[in-house]
């Protein structure tokens, strides 16, 4: 008789039946070197941090040597639950096979609690895969979970950390408060090589103390090109550059660029109490028997607002400035803040913190919004926006609750006591209801078909543009938002053809489309909870550099919320001879030389509007105390508001409320949000699409001209036929703003 097998023999045996089940594949790294590449690592954001909804820089190292075209690709899941693939060829490595190469992606992670999948192909075979996903630390195939879209992230580079965490504290959302991370980088590679991998980035602050870092930084001219355009385009950056000013910001430095002014030389500083002044602390830099051997940037011509300075007049000896570099905001201190003697003073947190908001209205404590914005699932402007762009489309109608109540009440009068009463007491046939009641509910249920097809209406897309013209730079950056109405489920290929003042422009200009999240916990919010954490179903590919969308997939009678960004080199559309008195009032003239006639138009400049009304291309327009200049605040709050809470007198003095605007009324709020009252206006904050806010540029020597221009602005198209998938009958605004420089009564330009 043979022995029986013990439990325990069984479960051991079991134990490695198993064991050699998984061995191929935790035995990973061992196989894939023979058989042919695999990843090795990945990096996601800013040392690990990142927002929700935003563009997102993802390295991805790809260790060994491959075949011949062999791409990474990276899916996500967006704000919509769908799955998106960005890919990228692998970039060239030696032929060897223990060599190793980086690539680098950009992906939007639409939720905060996605994972993100990571595959190398070939073709359409997996060569290797690895899913990240979100966890309390990043390590073992781990990721953070993604910073809600409403926060602040902050970013130092440098080889010397300055402590910007201990100045501002990084936090978590709750009790009123936006979470807030502070990243301290120190290496070239960890820095974007697009603009648009700094989209989550609030504030830049470069500490350029060590020569070889930004010499390094100077020589990758990508990532240096990367970090300038971003800037112009809308970006703040602090730039802080002391001792080795000659180096970094003189005539041929690295730096020179992005410095409001000429480097003269480098100075001693021997009075510190107009710093200690700019940085509110108590604190002295000087000891009652210490002396100072602090190093300053002495700058000359200098561009925008003088802070802090030094001597008699700012001119003396500029310590701080702000300035305008484009879109874009720069604050330069002429400061080593990570070198002796401030690297060692108690109030250097201070004045950390003092530059990096300086220009900035904090928002206010208690940051709640209304009950009844909450229920709508948006925590931000953009929310309202996105909302509204999908509330209603022409031709297609939505059914009230009531009507279809009655309906369904109807219906089963019909079915029962309607039916009940012919058949058995007028005809006296009960026979007769095996024929009536499935003919009642086919003629009822062909008729609710009938009828939703009816109301499904036509495909439509709602669309919104705000095209921002900086006459300094002679750039063009536009915003395009839409949502596209299918009335059936279908598949989409979708690229965005760019109109300036309703003429295509002779070179399609760099273009990126993308689903637009919801800022919130909504349907399609950034914050909303995923399901699990797999990654699946059908999903969508980002082509041709992130400009188009192959294969969003859309169900019948649903909507896709997108949002385009396209930057372009233009020419002189409006010639400008604007000078401002001490008391900011401005005056001089305006010509339209932009091919358009422009409707309503504003300009605004310090906190004065002066109207400027309907103009035809071609026309001159005096600028002065005839055009009655009123108060900027008042007058974009009256037309923010409109009928949205103004009262039945009509005059406008009511609370502006997100839920009731218009789409042009949001838009007002969100393209002035700071000089309109901000929070305390809006209710809400406006971060998620925080670069439409261009009041920082009115306080720095900056004019503001907004105008309708009527005609066509950009569309969305069939990325195969280039045909609109929308008509002329479908909703479109389009918001033009030109930035115009404006020179002081002594004829210095600002």
């Amino acid at each position: 008789m043979k022995p029986r097998a013990t439990s325990l023999q069984v479960a051991t045996i079991a134990a490695l039946l198993a064991v050699g089940a998984v061995a191929p594949n935790t035995a990973r790294s061992a196989t894939s070197e023979a058989a042919g590449p695999q990843i090795g690592g990945c990096r996601v954001g800013f040392r690990g941090e990142y927002k929700a909804g935003f563009w997102t820089p993802i390295w991805v190292e790809v260790r060994g040597r491959g075949p011949e075209s062999t791409r990474v690709e990276v899916t996500t899941i967006d704000s919509d639950g769908v799955p998106t693939v960005v890919a990228a060829d692998v970039s060239p490595a030696s032929a060897t096979a223990t060599a190793t190469s980086t690539t680098v992606l950009y992906a939007k992670i639409g939720r905060q609690d996605s994972p993100v999948r990571v595959s190398l192909m070939k073709g359409d075979a997996v060569l290797d895969r690895v899913t990240l996903k979100p966890g309390p630390v990043v390590g073992d195939e781990r990721i953070l979970p993604g910073l809600p879209a409403t926060s602040e992230l902050l970013v130092t580079f440098g080889s010397t950390p300055i402590d910007l965490a201990k100045a501002l504290g990084n936090r978590d959302a709750g009790g009123g408060e936006l979470a807030r991370r502070i990243v301290h980088l120190d290496q070239v590679a960890e820095l974007p090589t697009e603009w648009y991998g700094y989209s989550a980035v609030d504030t830049l602050v470069l500490s350029a103390s060590d020569v070889a870092l930004f010499q390094s930084l100077a020589a990758d001219t990508t990532r240096l090109a990367a970090l300038t355009e971003w800037v112009e385009l809308g970006g703040r950056l602090v730039l802080l550059c002391g001792q080795n000013a000659p180096e970094l910001i003189g005539p041929s430095g690295p730096l020179a660029d992005l410095v409001p002014g000429r480097l003269i030389d480098v100075v001693e500083l021997t009075q510190t109490s107009e710093l200690e002044q700019f940085a509110q602390s108590d604190v002295p830099i000087l000891t009652r028997h210490s002396t100072i051997d602090l190093p300053v940037a002495r700058l000359a011509d200098v561009t925008g607002r003088i802070a802090a300075f030094a001597g008699r007049q700012p001119a003396d000896l500029p310590l701080v400035v702000q300035a305008p570099r484009g879109l874009g905001v720069v604050v330069f201190a002429g400061l080593d803040l990570d070198q002796p003697p401030l690297a060692e003073w108690r109030g250097r947190p201070a004045l950390l913190r003092t530059l990096a908001e300086l220009g900035t209205t904090q928002l206010e404590d208690g940051l709640r919004p209304s009950p009844t914005l909450a229920t709508f699932g948006y925590n931000d402007l953009a929310g309202a926006l996105r909302q509204r762009l999908g509330r209603s489309f022409p031709s297609v109608t939505t059914m009230s609750f009531s009507t279809v109540a009655l309906l369904a009440i109807g219906y089963l009068l019909v079915l029962g006591p309607l039916d009940y009463f012919v058949i058995h007491k007028l005809l006296g046939r009960p026979m007769l209801a095996w024929v009536t009641f499935p003919l009642i509910v086919l003629v009822t249920s062909g008729g609710a078909f009938w009828l939703a097809e009816g109301n499904r209406g036509d495909r439509r897309v709602n669309q919104l543009e705000l095209v921002d013209v900086d006459l300094t730079t002679g750039r063009a950056r536009g915003t395009y938002w839409a949502t596209l109405y299918s009335p059936r489920s279908q598949r989409y290929d979708l690229a965005l053809t760019v109109r300036l003042l309703g003429r295509e422009l002779p070179e399609q200009p760099q273009t990126l489309l993308s689903n637009l999240g919801l800022p919130g916990t909504g349907v399609g919010g950034t914050q909303a909870v995923s399901r699990d954490w797999e990654i699946s179903g059908t999903d969508y590919q980002l082509t041709d550099q992130l400009s188009t969308m192959a294969g969003v997939p859309i169900q019948v009678s649903s909507t896709k919320s997108l949002v385009g960004r396209w930057l372009a080199a233009v020419g002189p559309l409006v010639q400008s001879q604007l000078i401002a008195d001490p008391d900011g009032l401005v005056e001089g003239t305006l010509e339209n030389k932009s091919g358009a006639a422009w409707t309503d138009g504003v300009l605004l400049y310090s906190g004065w509007a002066y109207r400027v009304g309907n103009v035809a291309d071609g026309t001159r327009v005096e600028v002065g105390q005839q055009l009655d200049p009123v108060r900027a605040r008042a007058l974009l709050a009256r037309q923010a508001r409109g009928r949205s809470g103004g009262g039945a007198d009509g005059t406008g003095r009511g609370v502006f409320q997100a839920d009731e605007a218009s789409l042009a009324q949001v838009l007002q709020v969100m393209m002035f949000y700071e000089m309109i009252g901000g929070y305390g206006f809006a209710g809400l904050p406006s971060r998620y699409e925080a670069f439409c806010d261009l009041s920082d540029l009115l306080n720095l020597g900056r004019a503001i001209l907004v105008v309708r221009v009527d005609g066509p602005g950009s569309e969305l198209v069939d990325r195969q036929s280039n045909v609109p998938l929308g008509d002329e009958t479908d909703s479109r605004l389009v918001v033009y703003r030109f930035v115009l420089p404006v020179a002081e009564e002594n004829g210095d330009a600002q």
